[in-house]
C-alpha cells in the first residue's frame, strides 16, 4: 500500500489580506512556523520516503521544516504549484473575493487570459500523482500544496461535482497545516482521511 499526504502550507505573512496566488513573497509567519512543526511530528513514524513541493515560497518553507525534523529530500514540482491566474495581477483582497464571488474559473478575466481551468488543475496534479506510485511503488510521499490544487484532486478523484460553493465555503476544504491522505493499492484508490483539521493540534 501507498500513502500519499497533501499537506497545506502554514499560515503565511500577510497583513494586506491579499489572495496570494502565484505572487512572490508571503513567508510563513510564526504560528504557521509553529504549525507546521507540530504537524512534522505526526509524520516522523509514518515512514516517509520523500517530500515534493510546489515551487511557491510558503509552500517550500513549509516542506523545509518537516524536512529537517524526519531528514527527507525535497523534490520541487510545479504540478502541485499554485493555481495559476492573472487576477493575481489585480491585488484582489480576500474581502473582495467572497464578497463578489469573484473566483479565477468563473472570471471572464481569468479565462480569456488563459487561466488555468479546474480540468487543468486536477490534470497537473493527477500526472504527478500517476508518476509517483509508479516510481515509488509502496513508499509514502508527502506532497506540500495548496488549497484549491489538493480539493481540486480530492473532489475529482472522488468523482464529485465541484460547485464554486465547495472552493468558496466548503466545510471540507483543507486548512492551512491541514492535511489529506490517500492511501493507495497500486493505482487503486482504498481510503481518504483528514488530518490536522484543527490547525492547532494535530
Amino acid at each position: 500500500m501507498t500513502d500519499l499526504y497533501f499537506v497545506r502550507h502554514g499560515e503565511y505573512e500577510n497583513p494586506d489580506k491579499i489572495v496570494p496566488w502565484r505572487l512572490p513573497g508571503f513567508q510563513l509567519s510564526k504560528a504557521g512556523r509553529e504549525n507546521i512543526s507540530k504537524v512534522a511530528e505526526y509524520f516522523s513514524d509514518k515512514n516517509i520516503e520523500l517530500i515534493y513541493s510546489s515551487p511557491i515560497l510558503r509552500a517550500k518553507e513549509s516542506a523545509k521544516i518537516i524536512s529537517n525534523k524526519i531528514d527527507r529530500k525535497i523534490i520541487i514540482s510545479t504540478e502541485i504549484s499554485e493555481v495559476y491566474t492573472p487576477l493575481q495581477e489585480k491585488h484582489i483582497t480576500y474581502k473582495e473575493l467572497f464578497k463578489k464571488r469573484t473566483y479565477p474559473y468563473l472570471d471572464n478575466f481569468h479565462i480569456k487570459n488563459y487561466g488555468e481551468s479546474i480540468e487543468d488543475i486536477f490534470k497537473r496534479v493527477n500526472d504527478l500523482v500517476c508518476e509517483v506510485l509508479r516510481k515509488h511503488k509502496e513508499k509514502n510521499i508527502i506532497f506540500f500544496s495548496h488549497g484549491d490544487p489538493i480539493m481540486i484532486y480530492r473532489y475529482k478523484i472522488e468523482g464529485k461535482e465541484i460547485g464554486i460553493n465547495d472552493l468558496l465555503d466548503g466545510k471540507e476544504y483543507i486548512p492551512k497545516s491541514g492535511a489529506i491522505k490517500f492511501s493507495f493499492d497500486k493505482s487503486k484508490l482504498l481510503n481518504i482521511k483528514t488530518v490536522n483539521y484543527t490547525e492547532s493540534s494535530i
